[in-house]
């Protein structure tokens, strides 16, 4: 399950999922992918979040989203757009 550092030491975010795995979780885990966001500003004005009351999501394949934090998550992204690219 998902992790965190605290004092320096990995700890499970969420413990009582320790023993499932991902695909196992029901309903899925949804990750934000940062594309774009769709909202009413007078409600983002008011409340100063994103993510407020009804969301709704934009299912995106894992090849077609890369979180880019580093050089091997760079080059990962490069692999899945030769990947997707040869196979048109």
């Amino acid at each position: 399950g998902p992790m965190v550092v605290e004092q320096e030491r990995l700890v499970f975010k969420y413990p009582e999922y320790l023993d499932s795995r991902s695909q196992d979780l029901q309903p899925p885990l949804i990750i934000d992918v940062g594309q774009f966001y769709v909202f009413r500003t007078d409600r983002f004005a008011v409340n100063k979040k994103l993510m407020v009351g009804n969301i709704l999501p934009l299912i995106v394949s894992e090849l077609e989203v890369q979180d880019i934090d580093n050089l091997t998550d760079w080059k990962i992204a490069e692999m899945k757009y030769r990947l997707m690219t040869e196979e048109k």
